[in-house]
């Protein structure tokens, strides 16, 4: 388990910068993005400090399982968790078609990285993933999700919602075990609106 936990942070490399545009009564609002959502009550922000270890951890698994060092240019926009291993974090990052290529093509290759990670450092776990569109308060996102089976009893779902907002991707990542957890900060999501 504690192997699975630290490549939990693969999915979120290196994200050093941290910024709360907004948090207040549980409702967060982002004015890079215009970008407004409820965070469950029951989840607490998590501190840069404890975020980077994590991250530095995971990080360090995909470069194991790669043989190459990661580039880093995401911040994180910011991290809840609630009981353990139920995170919901968002990151931003600049991303320039003309010089970084396809977006569509760099999220397949993330997507795939993902998958090759865990499926390397847990050989043990039967792991499914999907990948679709989900629209969110209209808008398009690309959408990785991974089942990771460690045990009959221990199941772990992964949810990567991506989307290009002119020259910045933002990305926001949806982790849990416990699946009542996961149905909150999911419909957090879902819930959540983007103005103009």
């Amino acid at each position: 388990m504690k192997t699975f936990l630290l490549l939990l942070c693969a999915i979120f490399t290196l994200k050093v910068g941290y910024g709360q545009d907004s948090l207040k009564n549980h409702e967060f609002i982002s004015k890079e993005f215009n970008w407004k959502i409820v965070i469950p009550d029951n989840f607490t922000a998590v501190s840069l400090e404890d975020w980077a270890k994590f991250q530095n951890k995971g990080a360090k698994a995909i470069e194991d399982t790669y043989g190459q060092k990661i580039e880093n240019k995401t911040k994180t926009i910011f991290v809840f968790k609630s009981d353990g291993a139920n995170y919901f974090e968002a990151n931003c990052q600049p991303y320039d078609v003309k010089k970084d290529g396809s977006f569509l093509k760099s999220c397949k290759g993330i997507n795939d990285v993902l998958y090759t990670t865990f499926k390397k450092q847990i050989p043990g776990a039967k792991i499914d993933s999907a990948s679709l569109i989900t629209k969110i308060n209209n808008l398009r996102f690309n959408t990785f999700i991974l089942r990771i089976e460690m045990s009959e009893n221990v199941i772990f779902n992964v949810y990567s919602f991506s989307r290009l907002f002119l020259n910045k991707e933002l990305c926001v990542n949806i982790m849990y075990l416990n699946n009542n957890k996961g149905d909150e900060i999911l419909d957090a999501w879902k819930n959540s609106t983007f103005s103009e």
